[in-house]
Formats: structure tokens, sequence, C-alpha cells
């Protein structure tokens, strides 16, 4: 997939994920490597987990059409 979080206003901050994919499930991964500690790391991580599931719906549409785990 693109890794690229396309922004949609000029104030947005654009992000590049090392990687993402989605399975044949229509589950989506973010798989980021590091090759040194990073105070900011848990923070990053959660930023791109709420920009990859947030995306996953268009603006208008009901957030129940996400995909949660039961």
């Amino acid at each position: 997939m693109n890794p690229f979080n396309i922004q949609e206003f000029a104030v947005d901050k654009q992000i590049r994920l090392d990687v993402r994919v989605k399975d044949e499930l229509g589950a989506i991964y973010d798989v980021e490597v590091q090759r040194e500690k990073h105070d900011g790391f848990f923070e990053r991580i959660l930023h791109y987990w709420g920009e990859t599931y947030s995306s996953q719906v268009q603006r208008g549409e009901h957030y129940n059409l996400l995909p949660c785990q039961p």
C-alpha cells in the first residue's frame, strides 16, 4: 500500500511509514523498523496507528464501518 499519509490541509504533517501492507482478509499493518532507541517511539507508533485505522473510513461514513477485533 502507499506508505504516505497524504496531507488534506496545508497544516497537516505528512508522514511516511516504513511499510504499510494489507493482507488477504483486508487487515492493514504498519511495520516500523528502528536502528536505535527513540524517546518518542511509542507516541509515534500510536499516531501512525490512529492514522492507519481512521483512514479506513471516509468523511461522512459511520465509525461502525471500522473493523474491530471481538
